[in-house]
């Protein structure tokens, strides 16, 4: 009760704490339409939970309207801090911000929020349907619109293969959806859609050979082109079809504006009655949980333990469906060894003890509301970690500089979920995390998908040798953080289409030879 107490003391001091933007005020400009000039000239700031670290200093560019303005850098230098300066989470500390001609502290905040289109790294979905969750970005839309909203977002193909078509579930947080980044051929198409209407200059940054050469040439993914041919139709048609992983991914991310402004009233309508009807409902469902016995139960010390795990993992004739939707088969028939889980069975094994032995890194990395040394720390409770473990580990996964240049270092809070790091740092923090253990097998879910390209190389360097003398699986999207590996297993519709290293899978010119030209 003293727990809980405490936690709602906090939870209502937040509440309670005045904005100094005020999201549902009337007042401010509206026009019939807003003309896109983007001028930010001499901006300033730095967030509120950490005002002593700067972000922007003296920042100063202008984007017309029909032009495509390109931020590229690296990991937290402030890329992410334009696009919520612009919706006005946030106001600067100097310097001005005008959308055009007038500053965005005089427009009605509703209005401006309603009139920019936000696409997120970390997209958020809501428990409900596809279609309600595209109709989120404008309430009033009508089917025909959510139907070819998602035929511009690439994804309408994939979502009417679902049985339920636009009337599926996305789960809570979209947890019924792919979270993988754009795949490769996906990436191309929609950037093609994009760059029909981008103005730019990629050329000419490139003849300069600055920085953003560098960032480029570190991305770039070898490959060799002197005997290219067409590929079969059959192949091209495969391609299309392997979308489905990603496009989803795309559906939600206009909800982040939705959820700042549309939500907020929907939530304002409902009555007290229907409030605690909710509460009631979903007390219910937690303790239905609390009282079920999981069909894999980590609580049990029953199962097989040994020493010396050296990881060699079998995948026999595997077929998977997700218990939640169970009409949709995810792996069909899927045949894979990978050499030194040592011959046993992994129902067999002490769950507990099995989990102790793996190092996992996912897409969306989560970090607890604790110091940057607590969330690496935590990556093994089974024993007390000590500094110097948890500096090696910083340093392997490329953060340890960055965090000796915060205030408080090691002991700086990372916020509620990270929410005080970028995506890069809160990646990049998850791989120490995994490190830390020292696990026999590691997998990575998307690693690197958050890193800026020249970090992403940097940490690449770092898991590759982090991955000698260990099994490592590591599910990717970008060819180029796969191509050292010592074999590529190609899936497409939950079966093994390909198999072999990345110069051979390359002279087959068959699957992955098409993924990789797509890259190029």
């Amino acid at each position: 009760m003293a727990q809980a107490r405490g936690a709602a003391y906090t939870l209502w001091h937040i509440i309670d704490t005045p904005s100094k933007i005020v999201s549902d005020s009337e007042s401010g400009i509206t026009a019939n339409d807003l003309i896109g000039d983007i001028q930010f000239t001499n901006v300033n700031f730095a967030y509120p939970s950490r005002p002593d670290v700067p972000v922007l200093n003296e920042l100063s560019f202008s984007a017309q309207q029909g032009e495509t303005i390109a931020l590229v850098g690296t990991s937290g230098c402030g890329k992410s801090t334009c696009m919520q300066l612009l919706q006005r989470f946030y106001d600067p500390i100097s310097g001005s911000i005008m959308i055009g001609g007038h500053r965005v502290d005089e427009y009605h905040l509703g209005w401006l929020r309603q009139h920019i289109g936000a696409v997120s790294q970390e997209p958020i979905l809501f428990q409900t349907t596809i279609a309600e969750n595209i109709r989120l970005g404008r309430l009033e839309a009508t089917q025909e619109e959510i139907e070819e909203a998602a035929r511009i977002a690439n994804a309408h193909d994939f979502i009417m293969t679902l049985p339920q078509k636009y009337d599926t579930l996305a789960g809570e947080r979209g947890t019924q959806m792919s979270g993988s980044a754009l795949d490769t051929e996906s990436e191309r198409i929609v950037q093609d859609a994009l760059n029909r209407a981008s103005k730019g200059n990629h050329q000419s940054l490139m003849e300069l050979k600055g920085n953003y050469y560098g960032l480029v040439e570190s991305q770039n993914l070898r490959i060799n082109t002197s005997d290219e041919t067409e590929l079969d139709d059959e192949n091209e048609n495969n391609l299309m079809a392997d979308k489905k992983d990603s496009r989803t991914a795309s559906l939600g991310d206009d909800a982040r504006d939705a959820a700042v402004t549309t939500i907020e009233k929907r939530q304002n309508d409902q009555t007290a009655a229907e409030d605690d009807k909710n509460v009631e409902d979903a007390s219910k469902r937690i303790l239905a949980l609390f009282d079920r016995i999981p069909e894999i139960d980590n609580g049990t010390t029953d199962g097989d333990t040994f020493e010396n795990l050296k990881g060699e993992i079998d995948f026999v004739d595997l077929h998977f469906r997700y218990p939640n939707r169970p009409e949709v088969p995810v792996l069909k028939r899927f045949n894979l060894n990978i050499k030194p889980l040592d011959h046993h069975d992994a129902s067999s094994l002490n769950l507990q003890w099995w989990r102790s032995k793996i190092g996992f890194v996912s897409q969306e990395p989560i970090l607890f509301d604790a110091s940057i040394r607590e969330n690496i720390a935590y990556g093994d409770t089974s024993r007390y970690v000590t500094m110097a473990e948890i500096c090696e580990a910083a340093k392997n996964a490329n953060i340890h500089r960055f965090i000796e240049t915060l205030p408080e270092q090691y002991e700086t809070n990372v916020g509620a979920k990270g929410t005080q790091l970028s995506g890069g740092e809160k990646q990049r923090i998850a791989i120490a995390r995994a490190l830390i253990r020292n696990p026999s097998i590691l997998l990575l879910d998307e690693a690197t998908s958050a890193l800026d390209t020249e970090s992403e190389r940097i940490v690449q360097d770092a898991l590759d040798r982090a991955s000698k003398g260990r099994t490592t699986i590591v599910i990717a999207h970008r060819l180029s953080t796969i191509q050292n590996s010592d074999v590529i297993c190609v899936l497409h519709h939950g079966r093994i289409v390909e198999q072999g290293t990345h110069d051979d899978l390359l002279a087959r010119k068959g699957f992955y030879y098409r993924l990789a030209q797509a890259k190029k």
